[in-house]
C-alpha cells in the first residue's frame, strides 16, 4: 500500500506538471481503492515498445524516422521527470507504450521511481533491469536521475538494431561487455 501511495504522488506530480499532455508521461485519471487495493485509471494504450518491435522490427530494428520520433518523445519525458527531479529508474521497452497510431510514445510504470528529494528512499540493491541498468548502478557508486538516460539510450538502440545492446547474464558480464565498448574504466 506504501508503494502503491508513494507512485500514485508521483503520477499525480507528473500529470499536474503537464497540463497539456504534451510531455509524454503516462497521465492518471481517477485512483480509487477496491477491497483495500489501490487502483489506478489511465489513458487507454494497448502496446509497448517491446511488442511494436516484435510485430514490426524483430532483429532488424524498425524505421529510423521511428527511432528518431521516439527519441525526441522520450527525451522530452525524460526532461520533465528530471526537471521533477524523480528518478523513474525502470525504463525499458516493456515501461514505453505506444498510441494505436505509433505515432506516440508515453513512459509508464513508476512502481520503482522515486524523488531524488525524498529523504526516505529503500532504493533496492538491483535498481533498473539488467539489460537497461546503468554501469554506476552496477559498480554501487552514486547515482542520480542520469540513470534514466541510460536506460532510454539502451532502448533507441534495440530499437534501431532489433538486438538488446548490452546482453549480459549478471553485472560484472554486463561490465564487460561495456569496457569491451569504451576500454577499460578508470582506476578513479
Amino acid at each position: 500500500r506504501k508503494a502503491a501511495e508513494k507512485e500514485l504522488s508521483i503520477l499525480t506530480q507528473i500529470t499536474k506538471n503537464d497540463t497539456d499532455g504534451k510531455k509524454y508521461g503516462i497521465r492518471v485519471l481517477e485512483h480509487s481503492e477496491f477491497r483495500n487495493h489501490v487502483v489506478f485509471v489511465f489513458e487507454s494504450l494497448s502496446m509497448n515498445l517491446r511488442e511494436t518491435l516484435k510485430k514490426f522490427g524483430k532483429h532488424v530494428g524498425i524505421n529510423v524516422s521511428a527511432v528518431r520520433l521516439y527519441a525526441k518523445q522520450l527525451l522530452i519525458a525524460l526532461r520533465h521527470i528530471s526537471d521533477q527531479r524523480i528518478v523513474h529508474a525502470d525504463i525499458k521497452l516493456d515501461n514505453i507504450l505506444v498510441s494505436e497510431d505509433l505515432k506516440q510514445v508515453t513512459i509508464c510504470d513508476f512502481g520503482s521511481a522515486f524523488r531524488e528529494t525524498d529523504t526516505d528512499n529503500d532504493v533496492p540493491p538491483y535498481l533498473q533491469s539488467r539489460f537497461y541498468r546503468a554501469p554506476e548502478v552496477m559498480l554501487g557508486l552514486t547515482y542520480d536521475r542520469h540513470v534514466d538516460l541510460w536506460s532510454v539510450a539502451t532502448c533507441l538502440y534495440e530499437l534501431f538494431t532489433g538486438y538488446v545492446m548490452f546482453p549480459g547474464k549478471s553485472n560484472n558480464e554486463m561490465l564487460r561487455l561495456h569496457m569491451d565498448v569504451k576500454g577499460r574504466f578508470s582506476n578513479k
